[in-house]
């Protein structure tokens, strides 16, 4: 499914005639992967997408692989924590994950003196991809259908209570 999001992000045809970049569906659909069945998104598999990714894209080899799956190993952490929370709120996190890992990737470019693109055209890849998302968990929720992992319960002398 990542790679058909790959190819589609490679396809000739830009949304508004060119003025508008494509988004990273790789990286929307990952982290909404991550989030919404953490064991069905292995670490080997996601740095291999991003790898993919990165030679089929022209983007430095490993550095968007590597903040991929940075980002998805935390969203995997916070997916008990999101679960309870809006779409609203997610959609925020996601946001600043993206846009801090979009920055420390051109960073890391700057410091090492290689070639990067304008801060404002990977600034607007990452909004085109933002805006994307909600799209992109509409599909993985009703076309793939990924859902949050339900709460474990434990039943207590107490009462019931959420599982450790």
């Amino acid at each position: 499914v990542a790679l058909a999001g790959l190819l589609i992000t490679l396809s000739p045809v830009a949304p508004g005639g060119g003025g508008i970049p494509m988004p990273d569906l790789v990286f929307a659909l990952a982290c909404a992967w991550a989030l919404r069945r953490p064991a069905g998104a292995p670490l080997l598999i996601l740095f291999a997408l991003g790898l993919i990714a990165d030679l089929m894209t022209g983007r430095p080899v490993g550095l968007g692989a590597l903040s991929l799956l940075i980002v998805t190993e935390v969203l995997r952490g916070q997916t008990n924590t999101l679960r309870d929370l809006s779409f609203v709120v997610e959609w925020l996190v996601i946001a600043l994950l993206l846009i801090a890992s979009l920055l420390v990737q051109h960073f890391i470019l700057w410091i090492t003196l290689a070639p990067a693109p304008r801060l404002s055209d990977v600034l607007a890849a990452g909004t085109v991809t933002l805006l994307c998302y909600p799209l992109v968990v509409g599909f993985a929720r009703y076309g793939l259908g990924l859902r949050f992992p339900r709460r474990r319960f434990v039943v207590t002398p107490l009462g019931t209570e959420p599982a450790a």
